[in-house]
């Protein structure tokens, strides 16, 4: 399996116990946020040259990882996974701090 492939299914395994999670507080909760996308760019921590971008919900939940194929093609793949694992972090945590259930529940 190769980098990319264990990184796609990481991904789905921790959307779908966030959206267990998510379930079980708005049940318990009653809270209800809006859907709203928080976009991320993707750049190289080195040069700053950016690949892309990553958009997730308020939920927390990956929506889409969007590459420029033109700027990723020609550097190093753990570059490339570095660069998506950070933005996808920094992603997630925003949509944390935009959230009810971030701010009053922690």
């Amino acid at each position: 399996m190769s980098d990319f492939d264990e990184l796609y299914a990481l991904t789905e395994e921790i959307n779908q116990s966030w959206r267990r999670s998510v379930h079980e507080i708005r049940r318990t909760q009653g809270v209800s946020t809006s859907a709203v996308l928080i976009h991320q760019e993707i750049k190289d921590s080195f040069s700053g040259t950016p690949y892309g971008s990553v958009t997730v919900d308020s939920d927390g939940t990956l929506v889409s990882i969007t590459l420029d194929p033109d700027q990723a093609l020609d550097i190093y793949e753990e570059h490339l996974l570095t660069a998506v694992v950070t933005a996808i972090n920094a992603a997630f945590d925003r949509s944390r701090e935009s959230t009810p259930t971030a701010q009053g529940f922690r």
